[in-house]
This record gives structure tokens, sequence and C-alpha cells, in this order.
């Protein structure tokens, strides 16, 4: 079979499925029980935090696991939300962003043009932004036309 839809999801590596067949089978437990099973389960949630952490040049205490892009884009947006917050993000985003913006309560949520490419456009960006807007919201690698935005452009 020839899966050509990897920008929803990609088939994992058999190594990787039998790895975490084999964890879960022994850390089944839950992190938050006091009991020994998920006292041991939480240490191994530390030490992927730590991984991850030092991966990525941040602190593990920086390090959130959710189930997903879209819990994960959920719980930003509505922690910037307030209704007196501005967001700006794109007329481009993932569902789940846009999503989660029409069912927050900012003050405004605007969006920012691109161009055919689905470029930015860092002009209407510096323009739309101000000081009550407090979060900026802009796709990476757009999941359908596979742009991949200049980020460190947008932030100078």
């Amino acid at each position: 079979m020839i899966y050509l839809d990897n920008a929803a999801t990609t088939r994992m590596y058999d190594e990787v499925i039998d790895i975490e067949k084999d964890f879960e089978k022994k850390y089944f437990a839950n992190p938050s029980a006091l009991h020994s099973f998920g006292m041991e389960v939480e240490n191994k949630v530390k030490e992927a935090r730590e991984i991850v952490a030092s991966n990525i040049n941040s602190n593990s205490n920086e390090i959130y696991f959710t189930k997903g892009a879209t819990e994960s884009n959920n719980i930003i947006i509505n922690s910037f939300a307030g209704v007196n917050n501005k967001a700006l993000t794109t007329k481009l985003e993932h569902s789940s962003v846009i999503d989660a913006f029409e069912n927050s309560n900012f003050k405004k949520i605007g969006f920012i043009n691109n161009d055919e490419f689905g470029f930015l456009d860092l002009k209407d960006l510096e323009e739309k932004i101000d000081k009550e807007t407090k979060l900026v919201s802009i796709i990476y690698v757009q999941n359908e036309i596979s742009t991949i935005q200049n980020i460190k452009k947008y932030l100078k």
C-alpha cells in the first residue's frame, strides 16, 4: 500500500511501535497515583520531560504532554483569551486553531494576509499588531500546501 496523506498523520516505525507496546504493558498505571506503580510511571514522565527539554534547550518544567495538536492549541489560545485582549492569526491555520479562536473570548481576532504561495505579509502583520495583541499564532509548516514560514524574519 502507498499512503500519501502524511500531512494528516504518518505511520510509526515498527521499532517505535514495539517499544511503545512493551512500555504500555509495563507502565500502565496512573502517574498521579500514590502507589508504587503510579510513582514509577510518574518518574518515567519526568524522565521524558527531561529528555525533551535537553533536546530543545529548555527547562523540564516548561514541557507539557497533551493528547495532540488540537488539545495543545486549545490550551494555548484559551490561556491568552480575555475580553480586553486581541489576537492575530493567519488565514491558513490548522482547523483546530481556527476553531479554538472561534470559541474563545478575545476582544478581537485579526487575520494576517498572505501571498499566493501562503507566505505571510510582514507589512500587514506590523500594521495589525498593537499593545492589546496578546497572542500571534502563525502556523510554521502549513499542513495542506507545505509553506514553511520564515519565523525568524517575523521576530525582528
